[in-house]
């Protein structure tokens, strides 16, 4: 077993290591961080505005490069479709 002396040294050096370690403390924050759920509201607001010009009869213009124009119900299914939704 640990004596008292041995546990109190071996805390010093955990707290010296991570003193002279930030990069470490901070990639770990990091990566804590990236563990938070991400909001999909802004996502979805997005997707709603979209959706309300679904069914409006909108074209557009300059997607084939050609001048012909492409159905905006088309366009926006095909990008479902790509996304999966």
């Amino acid at each position: 077993m640990m004596t008292r002396e041995e546990a109190i040294k071996s805390l010093q050096n955990i707290v010296e290591y991570w003193t002279y370690k930030p990069t470490e403390v901070e990639a770990a924050k990091m990566a804590i961080s990236a563990l938070r759920p991400v909001s999909r509201e802004p996502l979805e607001k997005f997707k709603e505005y979209f959706d309300d010009l679904y069914g409006k009869g909108l074209e557009v213009y300059g997607w084939h490069m050609n001048g012909e124009a492409k159905s905006f119900d088309d366009f926006y299914e095909d990008a479902c479709e790509y996304a999966g939704l």
